[in-house]
C-alpha cells in the first residue's frame, strides 16, 4: 500500500509543470545515464541546428525547432531563455555559456564558427565531436554494467544464505539449550530417586535392628524410628 501510495504521489508530481521540470533536471544530474543523455543531446543540438542553417532556415526559427525536439522539459526552459537573448542581440554561444547547459568546450566551438562565419560546418564538426564522446561512453558503462550486476546478485545470494545461515544455527542453538535443560532435569530426577532409595534402605536397616535387638514390632520399630 505504501508503495503503491508514493508511486502515485510521484506520478502525480512528475505530470506537474514545476515536477516534471524539477524531474527532468534531476534525470541530467543521474551519474552515467545523465552523462549518456547530455552527450546524446549535445550530439543531436549540434547535427539539426547545423543542418537546418546549412539549409537556410533562420537561427530563431531553427532554435524552436530544436526546442521542440529536446524531449526535456528543464532544456526546453533553458532554450527558451536563449532564444529572448538572441533577440535582445547576444551571441548564441554567449547565450548558451550563460545558461550553463552546453559545457565550455561546446561554447567556445560554437563562438569560433561565429566568429569565423562557417557557423553551420562549426556544428557539424561539434556534432561528430560529442557522438564520439557518447560512443565512448555507452562503451565504458555497456563495460561495467556485467561486473555491477555480478557485485549486486552476489550481495543478494550474501543476504540470503546469511538469513538462512543465521535462523538455522539459532534453532540449533535453542533445541541445545532445550536438550541440555531437559538432561538436566533428568539428572536431578535420578540424583533424587538415589537419594530416596538410599533413605529407604536406611530406614529399613534400622527397622530390623531395632526389631532384633529390642523385640519390637515393624510398626513400633517405625515409630521409634521416627521419632
Amino acid at each position: 500500500t505504501t508503495v503503491f501510495l508514493s508511486g502515485s504521489r510521484f506520478r502525480a508530481f512528475v505530470r506537474s509543470d514545476e515536477g516534471r521540470l524539477s524531474w527532468d533536471r534531476f534525470r541530467l544530474a543521474i551519474p552515467g545515464y545523465g552523462r549518456i543523455r547530455r552527450h546524446q543531446y549535445y550530439a543531436q543540438f549540434s547535427r539539426t541546428l547545423g543542418t537546418l542553417m546549412e539549409n537556410g532556415i533562420p537561427l530563431l526559427k531553427a532554435l524552436d525547432l530544436v526546442t521542440e525536439i529536446a524531449g526535456n522539459k528543464y532544456i526546453e526552459a533553458k532554450l527558451r531563455d536563449v532564444r529572448r537573448a538572441v533577440i535582445d542581440g547576444a551571441n548564441l554561444s554567449s547565450a548558451l555559456a550563460k545558461e550553463n547547459l552546453f559545457p565550455d568546450l561546446f561554447t567556445d566551438m560554437m563562438a569560433v564558427g561565429e566568429q569565423t562565419g562557417h557557423f553551420a560546418k562549426t556544428m557539424q564538426t561539434i556534432a561528430d565531436v560529442y557522438e564520439r564522446e557518447l560512443d565512448r561512453t555507452v562503451n565504458i558503462i555497456s563495460a561495467l554494467i556485467p561486473p555491477i550486476i555480478i557485485v549486486l546478485i552476489a550481495i543478494v545470494v550474501g543476504f540470503v544464505v546469511y538469513s538462512i545461515l543465521s535462523a538455522v544455527f539459532e534453532m540449533t542453538q535453542r533445541g541445545f539449550a532445550e536438550l541440555l535443560s531437559t538432561a538436566r532435569s533428568d539428572q536431578e530426577q535420578r540424583r533424587q530417586t538415589d537419594e530416596d532409595q538410599e533413605r529407604w534402605m536406611a530406614v529399613e536397616q534400622a527397622t530390623g535392628v531395632l526389631m532384633e535387638r529390642h523385640g519390637l514390632t515393624a510398626d513400633a520399630a517405625a515409630e521409634r524410628i521416627r521419632r
